[in-house]
């Protein structure tokens, strides 16, 4: 992918697929070059060139099949990344595919420009990491083997070896060890994780990650009882690794095993953040959908109520019923905003605004659903002026929902602080709502921004997931700190010295 475009081989036997295929890849964010063939023969002609970047297939073809022909692109084609396109009634096919080594499938009829884009996109994009993972893994053994050769031919030059083997190593991001998985000691640490975590020759291997007794599947043990390479994820506290283990033989013909040390973390939490973001979009789809299917008769139920209020002399036991039915209309239409406010985009109005004034008319506004209750409302505000570039009606939002959730987390009485703070040198302004009411479970911080996810009686589930979109939207992010039975603390971080998005 680049500046040069991509070049896509279309195998697909119904002229009128193609047509629409090709339409849709015209509004590929890159130039796209097209080869459409109609059969599995055809495209195995094309494929020996070697001038593709991806395949779109069909899975019902002519000839060879779906399945034969992919097995043909996974040993030939420089095994081109494939997503195959197919009806309704071949999605289990599809699947089938998908684990033989297909990238993706879509569905004939429900491919819109944006879904194929993006499984274009990351077939792409996961097929080059795959290549780079096969390289870097063929350096990796070239390098174990050029370790061997050197340990063999350089016996006599031990100390020279060490301080050489030092200086490469201390170049490297990795962290590096070798060690005894039969003794589980630790016989040697590069510079980089002597400095991370302090020196732990002689310790116990297992230690590094936390524990107090030896993994279980030790891969240094099966590294060199297979004489191969091995991999695994490993966790140790809140870090994440990607261990790689490399049998080495020792000058006393004994055994230990290299291992490389990959800190994964970030790239874990980028790619849990990218797959949560699709999963979001999707589901933003459906429910917009939905709610817009609820809408028409949701507004005729409505008029009909309100109809028969203007124009009925009703019972008092039908005045009664009438009032239920305009409740459940009324939650109904706040259940249907909700859901559009969370699957359309925003279209952000900017303006340079005091954060203390929206601060002040926020709670304001909120203190009326606190009536006569024993909730305190409480604001601790700086005394200088905070502006920044905001869309005002949707923040203001984000300030009234939290804390409408910390008056509901309360019920009857307690306090609501609403303090706003800068910090890093007054280059980020923190808002914080925190109360001293029931808390939220370990267990369910995790799922606080999920859509739909909520632990009240009554609510969609929708309104930290809007929050937290406001805020995205905003440039800033949201932390929050709780423990059951003592209370609740979100803090909203922005950016302070920020242009007008607009004129970016």
């Amino acid at each position: 992918m680049g500046n040069k475009g991509i070049r896509i081989l279309i195998v697909e036997d119904n002229q009128d697929d193609v047509l629409i295929l090709s339409r849709l890849l015209k509004e590929y964010p890159e130039p796209v070059e097209i080869t459409a063939v109609h059969t599995g023969e055809e495209a195995i002609q094309k494929l020996n060139n070697n001038l593709y970047n991806l395949c779109l297939m069909d899975f019902n073809l002519p000839g060879i099949n779906g399945i034969d022909l992919l097995g043909h692109i996974q040993k030939h084609g420089d095994n081109l990344p494939t997503i195959i396109i197919t009806g309704q009634e071949d999605i289990k096919k599809a699947i089938s595919a998908i684990k033989i080594g297909a990238y993706d499938y879509l569905v004939k009829g429900e491919v819109t420009p944006n879904l194929l884009n993006k499984s274009i996109y990351h077939a792409i994009k996961n097929h080059k990491n795959k290549r780079e993972k096969e390289r870097l893994q063929e350096e990796l053994e070239a390098y174990t083997k050029r370790l061997e050769e050197m340990v063999r031919e350089r016996t006599a030059e031990v100390e020279y070896l060490n301080t050489y083997k030092e200086l490469i190593l201390s170049t490297l991001n990795d962290y590096i060890r070798v060690v005894d998985p039969k003794e589980k000691v630790i016989q040697y640490e590069s510079l980089k994780i002597k400095n991370a975590f302090g020196n732990g020759v002689g310790k116990r291997c297992y230690s590094f990650w936390d524990k107090d007794r030896e993994c279980e599947n030790c891969i240094s043990i099966k590294a060199i009882e297979d004489g191969i390479v091995v991999e695994k994820e490993e966790d140790s506290g809140e870090r994440r690794y990607f261990v790689t283990a490399i049998p080495l033989k020792n000058r006393d013909g004994s055994m230990s095993a290299i291992e490389v040390i990959t800190d994964i973390t970030e790239k874990k939490n980028l790619e849990e953040e990218v797959e949560r973001s699709r999963r979001l979009a999707a589901l933003g789809e459906i429910s917009a959908h939905v709610a817009h299917e609820i809408r028409n008769p949701l507004y005729i139920i409505k008029m009909g109520a309100d109809l028969l209020a203007e124009q009925c002399s009703l019972e008092h036991k039908g005045e009664d019923v009438l009032k239920v039915m305009k409740r459940g209309v009324a939650s109904l239409e706040g259940l249907v905003n909700d859901i559009l406010d969370f699957s359309r985009p925003y279209k952000p109005t900017w303006a340079k605004a005091d954060i203390k004034q929206l601060v002040e008319e926020s709670v304001e506004e909120m203190a009326s659903t606190v009536g006569s209750s024993a909730i305190e409302l409480k604001k601790e505000l700086p005394k200088e002026d905070i502006s920044l570039w905001i869309d005002v009606m949707r923040f203001k939002s984000i300030l009234k929902n939290l804390i409408s959730n910390s008056i509901q987390a309360i019920k009857t009485e307690g306090k609501i602080r609403i303090s706003v703070t800068t910090k890093n040198s007054g280059d980020v302004i923190h808002i914080e709502v925190s109360d001293n009411g029931q808390g939220i479970p370990e267990s369910d911080l995790n799922r606080v921004f999920d859509p739909f996810f909520t632990t009240k009686t009554k609510g969609t589930g929708l309104g930290m997931c809007i929050v937290k979109k406001i805020t995205d939207m905003h440039g800033g992010n949201i932390d929050i700190q709780s423990e059951v039975g003592k209370g609740t603390a979100v803090t909203i971080n922005l950016p302070i010295h920020r242009e007008c998005p607009q004129s970016r």
